[in-house]
């Protein structure tokens, strides 16, 4: 298991329901930045909580097209910058030690 730092932007799915679970909390050590795209998002639709409905023919339809991500445009760099600054000063970012 790694113990590295993560940070990543989620467009569709919610950071809490992507993020791993390490060192006994979800989200450990990590920064989930939600752009929340729930117009664009290729496979919104197909989120369940039943196993059932979702099917392999429902995936192999999915293909981002159009202006599918057209929503990523509201993340700017500055904001980015500043999440990760923010993550990196807090108490949730964890350093690692390197070895020599």
């Amino acid at each position: 298991m790694t113990s590295i730092g993560i940070i990543s932007i989620y467009s569709q799915i919610e950071a809490k329901n992507r993020l791993p679970f390490r060192n006994g909390a979800q989200g450990w050590n990590a920064l989930g930045i939600d752009v929340a795209c729930p117009a664009y998002g290729p496979c919104g639709r197909l989120v369940s909580t039943n196993p059932k409905e979702t099917t392999g023919v429902s995936f192999a339809e999915w293909c981002p097209k159009d202006k599918t991500y057209e929503c990523m445009r509201g993340l700017s760099g500055e904001t980015m910058v500043y999440l990760i600054n923010h993550f990196l000063q807090s108490d949730d970012y964890i350093p690692q030690v390197a070895n020599a």
